[in-house]
C-alpha cells in the first residue's frame, strides 16, 4: 500500500496574529490584495477592448487605402454637423452675388394677374423689377459642306483642288466626312486639361451636343491637331531654354504599359510638358530623404527655412536692404558650414557634393525677388496631368499618344496662363493650310 501524500506544511501563524488586532491586520491585507487583483482584471478587460478597437480602425484604414471608389472620404458623417459656409455676423465679410449681364439676348414680360388670385380685386403696378437668367441653349451641330473644286493645270498637269477657308483638311474619299475643328478642340479641352476619358467625351457630344463621334475618331482628330501644334510646342520650347528661371518637376508615366516620365518645366507664362523613357537625376529622391545616421539633411533643411521666412520679410517690407545683406551672408556662412560637414554615408555624401556644386545658386531668390524659392507652379502645372493619368489607365497607349499629349497638354496650359482663348487658337492651327504658331504663343515680353 503507496504512502500517502504529505499535505504541505502552512507557513508558521505570527505570534501577535493570536490577537485581535493581528486579526484586522490580516483582514485588511487581504482585502487590498483583492482590491487589486480585482482592479487589474478591470484594466486587463479594458486593455483588450481598446487593442480589439484598434485592430478594427487599423483594418479600416488598410481597407480604405485600397478603395478607389472614396479616395478622400473622411469616414462616418458627424451626428450634428454644423452649417457649412462663413457664419453670420461681422466677421462675415462682403457678400458675393451673380454680376448684372453686360449683353441681353431675349427680355419676356412678367405681366401682373388682372385680379388678385384671393380676394378678386383689381390690381395695381407700382414698379417693375428686372431679373435674369443665364442659360446654356440648345446645340446642335453645324453640318458644312464643301464643294472641293479638282483640276490640273494646262502646262505641267499638275493636279490641283480648291481649299475654303473654313477647311481643316484636303482629304477626300473616304476620309471626306471630318469632325470640325470647334469640336477637337473642345474635346482636347476636356481630355487634356480636365482629365476626361474618351468614352466619356462620346458620351456628352452625342447626349449634349446630338454629335455622333467615336473614341478613335476622337483619337486621330487629337493626333492630327497636335501635328498641326508642332511649331506652337517648339516655339514654346524654345521659350522656355531661353527663360532666365525656370521650375521643374516630373511624375510617373505610362507609355504602352511602360512606366515613363511625366516631365513639367514651367515660367510665369509659359508651361511645357515632355513625356520620356528616363527621369536624369536618380538619386535626387534618395538623397532629399534623412537618412536616420546623418543629421545634414536636416540642418540643411533648417538653413533654407531661415531663407524662406528671410524672404517672407523682404517681400512685406519688414527688413531693409543693408540688413537683407547681413542676413544673406549669415545664411551663406551656416550653410557652408553643414555642407563641409563629412560623413560616411554614400548617399549624404553626392548630395552634400551636390549643394557645393549649385551653392551659388541656393539662395538666388534672396538676390532676385523676381525668382521663385520653391517649384509651386511646377507642382500646380502637374496636378492636372495626374488626374488625367488616374482617369486614363496611367498614362498613354502609344508613344504616339504620349506626344499627342504633351503638345496638346502644353498648348492648353500656356494659353490658360496668357488669359487666351484655347479653342480659338487650335481651330487656327487647324485651318491653316500650312502649321503656324498663332499670335499669343510666341515670347512675351514679361
Amino acid at each position: 500500500m503507496s504512502a500517502r501524500r504529505r499535505r504541505p506544511s502552512l507557513p508558521p501563524v505570527p505570534q501577535d496574529s493570536k490577537d485581535e488586532g493581528g486579526i484586522q491586520r490580516l483582514r485588511r491585507d487581504l482585502e487590498r490584495v483583492q482590491h487589486e487583483r480585482e482592479k487589474l482584471r478591470r484594466e486587463n478587460v479594458r486593455l483588450r477592448r481598446e487593442n480589439e478597437r484598434l485592430k478594427k480602425q487599423l483594418d479600416a484604414a488598410r481597407r480604405a487605402g485600397f478603395r478607389q471608389a472614396a479616395p478622400f472620404s473622411r469616414g462616418e458623417p458627424k451626428r450634428d454637423p454644423r452649417r457649412p459656409g462663413r457664419k453670420p455676423g461681422r466677421a462675415y465679410g462682403r457678400r458675393g452675388k451673380r454680376p448684372t449681364p453686360k449683353q441681353v439676348d431675349e427680355i419676356y414680360e412678367a405681366p401682373l394677374p388682372d385680379a388678385c388670385p384671393d380676394c378678386g380685386e383689381d390690381v395695381r403696378k407700382e414698379s417693375v423689377v428686372a431679373q435674369y437668367q443665364e442659360d446654356i441653349p440648345p446645340v446642335r451641330p453645324i453640318v458644312r459642306q464643301f464643294n472641293v473644286h479638282i483640276g490640273s493645270c494646262r502646262g505641267c498637269h499638275r493636279r490641283l483642288q480648291g481649299r475654303h477657308p473654313l477647311q481643316t483638311s484636303d482629304a477626300l474619299g473616304a476620309a471626306a466626312i471630318q469632325i470640325g475643328p470647334q469640336a477637337v478642340a473642345f474635346a482636347a479641352f476636356l481630355n487634356k486639361q480636365l482629365g476626361l476619358s474618351f468614352g466619356k467625351i462620346v458620351t456628352l457630344m452625342q447626349e449634349r451636343f446630338g454629335l455622333r463621334v467615336s473614341r478613335g475618331g476622337l483619337v486621330r482628330a487629337l493626333h492630327r491637331v497636335a501635328d498641326r501644334a508642332r511649331p506652337s510646342y517648339e516655339a514654346l520650347c524654345d521659350q522656355i531654354r531661353g527663360s532666365p528661371t525656370v521650375t521643374p518637376d516630373e511624375t510617373g508615366w505610362k507609355v504602352a504599359a511602360v512606366l515613363w516620365w511625366l516631365h513639367v518645366f514651367v515660367t510665369r507664362d509659359t508651361t511645357v510638358y515632355s513625356i520620356a523613357p528616363g527621369r536624369g537625376y536618380e538619386e535626387a529622391a534618395a538623397i532629399l530623404a534623412d537618412h536616420p545616421r546623418a543629421p545634414l539633411p536636416a540642418r540643411v533643411k533648417e538653413v533654407l527655412q531661415k531663407a524662406l521666412q528671410l524672404r517672407d520679410r523682404r517681400d512685406i517690407g519688414e527688413i531693409s536692404p543693408h540688413g537683407l545683406a547681413v542676413a544673406r551672408g549669415r545664411l551663406a556662412e551656416e550653410l557652408v558650414s553643414v555642407v563641409e560637414q563629412s560623413s560616411t554615408v554614400p548617399d549624404v555624401e553626392r548630395f552634400a557634393n551636390h549643394l557645393a556644386r549649385e551653392f551659388t545658386a541656393i539662395f538666388t531668390f534672396l538676390f532676385h525677388p523676381e525668382v521663385d524659392a520653391t517649384n509651386w507652379r511646377a507642382e500646380q502645372a502637374i496636378r492636372g496631368s495626374v488626374i488625367t493619368r488616374k482617369v486614363c489607365g496611367g498614362g498613354n497607349r502609344t508613344e504616339r499618344g504620349a506626344e499627342t499629349q504633351q503638345v496638346l497638354a502644353s498648348i492648353l496650359r500656356t494659353a490658360a496662363q496668357r488669359g487666351l482663348n484655347a479653342s480659338d487658337l487650335l481651330v487656327t492651327m487647324l485651318r491653316t493650310a500650312e502649321p503656324v504658331v498663332p499670335p499669343g504663343l510666341g515670347p512675351t515680353t514679361s
